[in-house]
């Protein structure tokens, strides 16, 4: 494979990547993705012991009619509440090393806390993070790929 036809293998990997994974986590919305509730209750735990994600953002928005309901439309006027914010600075204790299986979303997590962002922007912004990860990691992956990399791009998306 010639240097320019990789070089395009990975400009078409990276744009469509980003271009597709930021459109579903900004379209998709909190809790209609079957066990997103608990990745997110995952992250907290290992932020700290007695944070729980469902039990902070109780109430939040149009969550308590949504969840676990996956059928059901969501109504985008209660859906985003700018006044609901989420303080765990204060909470946070010793951090677990699992944590690392969420480092973009938690760094994403992280920042929004310190930046006093609303529950919604705070989950999105951890989603774009794992985004932008997972193409960094998808490039790197055709770039050590002897051949194939054309199908390996395309399981990759």
């Amino acid at each position: 494979m010639t240097k320019a036809k990789e070089n395009k293998i990975y400009k078409y990997f990276t744009i469509l990547s980003l271009f597709l994974g930021i459109i579903f986590s900004v379209l998709i919305p909190l809790y209609q993705v079957p066990d997103e509730e608990v990745h997110i209750n995952e992250i907290y735990k290992f932020l700290g012991e007695n944070i729980d994600f469902s039990e902070e953002t109780n109430g939040f928005g149009d969550t308590e009619r949504i969840i676990r309901n996956y059928d059901q439309k969501v109504d985008i006027e209660e859906y985003i509440v700018l006044d609901d914010k989420i303080n765990i600075i204060d909470k946070l204790e010793k951090i677990d090393i699992h944590l690392i299986r969420y480092l973009p979303q938690t760094i994403g997590i992280l920042v929004s806390e310190l930046l006093e962002l609303p529950i919604i922007f705070s989950i999105t912004l951890s989603e774009i993070l794992a985004v932008i990860f997972y193409t960094i990691v998808g490039v790197l992956t055709l770039k050590l790929m002897p051949i194939k990399k054309e199908i390996m791009m395309m399981i990759m998306l």
